[in-house]
């Protein structure tokens, strides 16, 4: 009986085996040639797209689903046809965690912007987006009427110490006459230029300031270029308001 039972488990561990190597062997020979199929089908669409040809693809690219590069497939084919919204729409629902979705949400952001469908824009905006899509987003704010609201926003923009895109220059046009853009936000940003070690912003930033905020300005960038003059700050004008930071901003250079 203890024999038996010993032949009975080495037989049937060695049927296991079997019965797993044959459905291994099936599995590769039944999927093998699909798989050369699709992969096929995905190189051919590959080029259509990249050549212009846009003839049948759509729905071989749907057919295509299940495939590994499928939302890659998808998202070089809809970015070349912004105007696809149910499509877009259903792409966005189905591969919303891949690294596709926040670029073509932005680019047909920028398609919105360029056919002026300034509601579609504001749909499209999410908290977080970068420069160029909160700047099409105010901008929008401002065309729909909400002028106050897109000025903040621009305003919120404006002191950031970098040079912005070029998405922005119809709201910062608007902004740079209206009451929002003040004084004290003008220095906001000709100081983060400085720090953010962008003399030539802040150079740019001098055309908007009085002829005595100038001379306050120049003496700044003096001192960016060249922080030692803090050695002689008492000869400097201390009734300047921006004194202490010019001061400081020099013993931050020269640490």
């Amino acid at each position: 009986m203890i024999r038996f039972n010993k032949i009975s488990k080495s037989v049937l561990r060695t049927f296991l085996v079997i019965i797993g190597c044959f459905l291994l062997l099936f599995k590769n020979s039944v999927y093998a040639e699909p798989n050369d199929q699709q992969r096929q089908v995905f190189l051919v669409l590959e080029k259509q797209i990249d050549r212009g040809n846009s003839e049948g693809i759509r729905q071989k690219i749907v057919d295509l689903d299940g495939y590994p590069l499928h939302a890659y497939l998808w998202y070089k084919w809809l970015k070349k046809n912004l105007y696809l919204n149910a499509d877009i729409e259903a792409f966005q629902r189905q591969y919303s965690n891949t690294r596709y979705a926040k670029p073509l949400r932005t680019r047909q952001m920028t398609y919105f912007a360029q056919q002026q469908q300034w509601y579609a824009v504001i749909n499209n905006y999410r908290i977080g987006d970068g420069n160029s899509q909160q700047c099409l987003y105010y901008w929008a704010l401002y065309k729909t009427g909400q002028k106050s609201q897109a000025m903040q926003g621009a305003a919120s923009l404006w002191v950031n110490g970098y040079s912005l895109p070029d998405a922005c220059d119809a709201l910062l046009k608007v902004y740079k006459v209206s009451s929002f853009l003040t004084s004290e936000v003008n220095w906001q940003r000709f100081q983060a230029a400085l720090k953010n070690r962008k003399p030539g912003l802040a150079k740019y930033l001098k055309r908007f300031f009085s002829q005595d905020n100038i001379k306050v300005a120049d003496q700044w960038l003096a001192t960016h270029n060249n922080p030692s003059r803090v050695s002689n700050c008492y000869r400097w004008d201390y009734k300047m308001p921006q004194a202490a930071l010019i001061f400081s901003h020099g013993i931050h250079r020269l640490a």
